[in-house]
């Protein structure tokens, strides 16, 4: 499910890395391994949303049968 535009998102990703930056930097973060899994996956999904959008290479294609 997609919350927001990917510009609206592309505006608050400056905000967003440097309170992750902080909280990477902090003791709390390097004795918690959930807290450092939470900010592995913002990180990533920081960096996805940066990338260029991708069409999928497949596609469903319904063939007619002949008889």
């Amino acid at each position: 499910m997609q919350a927001g535009s990917r510009k609206m998102l592309l505006i608050v990703v400056p905000s967003v890395w440097s309170d992750t930056l902080a909280i990477i930097k902090s003791i709390t973060a390097a004795r918690s391994p959930l807290l450092r899994k939470s900010i592995v996956k913002l990180t990533q999904r920081i960096g996805l949303t940066g990338l260029p959008r991708r069409s999928p290479q497949w596609c469903y294609v319904v063939r007619k049968a002949q008889f």
